[in-house]
């Protein structure tokens, strides 16, 4: 179990909301549209990321690897961020926010399920309520930005029609569930394709989730160093 400290975000108020993790998965491969998802497994391919056997998919992953620190530690350079939506799911209640599944590329060439144990999944201090913006969800767009050395490159954009609504997720991740019990599940969505077609390294990584309607965002950001700190 991991505990975590929000900020629930309801027009001008900010309600603070304490949420448990007890169990969290990622989804991958997970677009409405299979040409994205296709064009998604061919930049990985281009990694050495092996083909997914069916679509979408999930992965379980430790509730400790979630957090919300502004930096990480990994341990080489080649690990990268993907920008998510994330679903928080308690007493009835379904909170969003957003966040990056960073991930070990080089370990996901052999291991993707292992791959996402060794970095960890990054998620903002905001929520939203999913009914309060459930009528414009199509519309939210959700981006994406590699900071390597002073450059700050827009790597992602898409907009959340791009990918599996929040209740087809949930329904594919209860179906995956050996005790249907969806309290205290995060779920991370899967990624939208990145604009270069290429996978890009860099020292920070920041991801946004907008509403265009109101220009209210979710955030989170982080810096990444290696733990190259020692002789040999």
């Amino acid at each position: 179990m991991k505990a975590l400290c929000f900020n629930l975000i309801r027009e001008k108020e900010r309600i603070p909301i304490d949420f448990s993790v007890n169990k969290m998965v990622n989804a991958g491969f997970a677009g409405r549209n299979q040409n994205s998802v296709s064009k998604h497994i061919e930049e990985l391919k281009k990694e050495g990321v092996p083909t997914p056997e069916y679509t979408p998919t999930i992965y379980p992953v430790s509730p400790y690897m979630i957090t919300q620190n502004s930096t990480i530690h990994v341990l080489d350079a080649r690990t990268s961020g993907e920008a998510e939506f994330v679903l928080m799911i308690n007493d009835n209640k379904v909170y969003v926010a957003v966040g990056s599944d960073h991930t070990d590329r080089d370990l996901e060439k052999t291991n993707i399920s292992k791959s996402k144990q060794i970095c960890p999944n990054i998620i903002s201090k905001e929520i939203w309520l999913l009914e309060d913006i459930q009528d414009i969800w199509d519309q939210l767009l959700l981006r994406s930005w590699v900071i390597a050395g002073k450059e700050r490159k827009l790597y992602q954009e898409a907009r959340l029609s791009a990918l599996l609504t929040p209740e087809s997720l949930m329904n594919f991740v209860k179906s995956k569930l050996k005790d249907n019990s969806m309290h205290g599940l995060s779920i991370y969505s899967g990624t939208v394709s990145v604009l270069s077609g290429k996978i890009l390294f860099g020292e920070g990584f920041e991801v946004e989730l907008l509403n265009p309607i109101n220009q209210m965002r979710l955030t989170c950001s982080y810096e990444i160093h290696s733990m190259d700190f020692l002789e040999g």
